[in-house]
């Protein structure tokens, strides 16, 4: 029997086309995420190779800045570059949201989880610029709480603050 909305087609055969576009769906949806595994395990491996690489080459390097002994200092500014330049664009879009969100991930995810597996198998050494990076982390994050609850969000001057103290940090550490 056709309905009256849509001469010639039956409700049975609308349900069968319901049925049909929910199993494309599903074989769909299935396939993206096997695709996005797949993509993931493929980027995964490609940055592991290219920091093994760049470990390799820095550890051959004998003498100067760009060698072995500042490994952990050139390892972390290519890591660190990305997010600064997210941060300048967005920034520039007025989007504070995006801005911290980035930095938020890496200081209380990545950093920890990567510290917590490396403590794993070996013991972690602390530096002799552990307690001065603690305190400059801990001055920050004080610094930025105070202005998000005082001042609704962190001002210029604020922020050239922190840019100093960073420029300073890395000044005295290297």
């Amino acid at each position: 029997m056709a309905s009256s909305s849509s001469p010639g087609i039956g409700v049975g055969d609308r349900v069968e086309r319901r049925t049909a576009n929910r199993d494309l769906l599903a074989a769909a949806s299935a396939l993206c995420s096997v695709s996005v595994c797949y993509w993931s395990l493929a980027s995964a491996y490609g940055l592991y190779a290219s920091i093994s690489w760049l470990v390799q080459w820095l550890e051959a390097r004998e003498g100067g800045f760009i060698s072995a002994a500042n490994l952990g200092w050139i390892t972390g500014w290519l890591m660190v570059l990305p997010n600064a330049v997210l941060a300048l664009y967005w920034g520039w879009k007025r989007r504070a949201d995006i801005v911290y969100s980035p930095q938020v991930g890496d200081g209380h995810i990545c950093i920890p989880l990567c510290l917590g597996l490396f403590a794993l198998f070996r013991s972690l050494p602390l530096g002799t610029l552990f307690e001065p990076g603690m305190l400059m982390l801990l001055g920050a994050t004080v610094l930025n709480g105070l202005s998000a609850l005082l001042l609704g969000g962190l001002p210029r001057w604020a922020g050239a603050l922190l840019a100093a103290g960073y420029g300073w940090f890395s000044g005295r550490a290297c």
